[in-house]
């Protein structure tokens, strides 16, 4: 059975709660199958069996294994994209923690970064929009660590920070580099900005406390 076109699955928003929980279901199905096997080696039907629906339902969610793929990309970190995981800590420390969280998913579940690859090559604009969200939400929630910086500053060291990751994770794909890599790459970029975010906590302490005091 063929995929739906474009546009004609409708938006998880307008689904009631029903709707949504049986979408739910065949999402959590389809990272269940990522997590066994490669993406290549998943079939939608599949997908499916695994979530126990008949195939026509889950084309009513999504019109092709692409997008559902997608959207299970964007729900497989959703729990990883919490606040930092030590909020008592300096900026530098958050940041590095975040960092080294991203390399630990991606090293326990090398499937989803091989299907993020896979996406990359689709000619389904919807795909792409999907990515682009996830990539945007995934950006957003690793750098909000260095809001203590000026705003133009902070979003270009989060450029640099991310687009570090993203090659060697292409690497690490290509079997041109190891995980390790990627923390050890990621540590020593932290480490040439931790000064610099150390001087901005310190200079906005004293302000953050009288404000506090307040």
């Amino acid at each position: 059975m063929p995929g739906r076109t474009a546009g004609k699955t409708p938006p998880e928003a307008d689904l009631p709660e029903w709707q949504l929980a049986r979408r739910g279901l065949i999402v959590t199905a389809a990272i269940d199958l990522l997590v066994e096997r490669s993406y290549d080696q998943i079939q939608i039907r599949d997908v499916s069996q695994r979530a126990g629906v008949a195939l026509g339902t889950l084309y009513r969610y999504f019109e092709s294994k692409e997008h559902l793929y997608a959207v299970a990309l964007i729900e497989w970190v959703r729990p990883m994209r919490e606040p930092s995981p030590h909020p008592g800590k300096d900026a530098a420390t958050r940041l590095r923690s975040k960092l080294h969280l991203l390399v630990a998913a991606n090293k326990k579940y090398p499937n989803f970064l091989a299907m993020q690859h896979s996406l990359h090559a689709s000619t389904n604009p919807l795909i792409h929009q999907l990515l682009a969200e996830y990539q945007q939400a995934g950006f957003d929630w690793l750098v909000s660590e260095l809001d203590v910086l000026e705003e133009e500053r902070a979003r270009d060291l989060g450029l640099m920070l991310w687009g570090i990751n993203n090659a060697v994770f292409t690497r690490i794909r290509l079997s041109f580099g190891s995980y390790d890599d990627a923390k050890r790459v990621g540590d020593k970029f932290i480490d040439l900005i931790a000064p610099e975010l150390h001087e901005a906590e310190k200079s906005t302490a004293p302000a953050d406390s009288a404000a506090a005091g307040d």
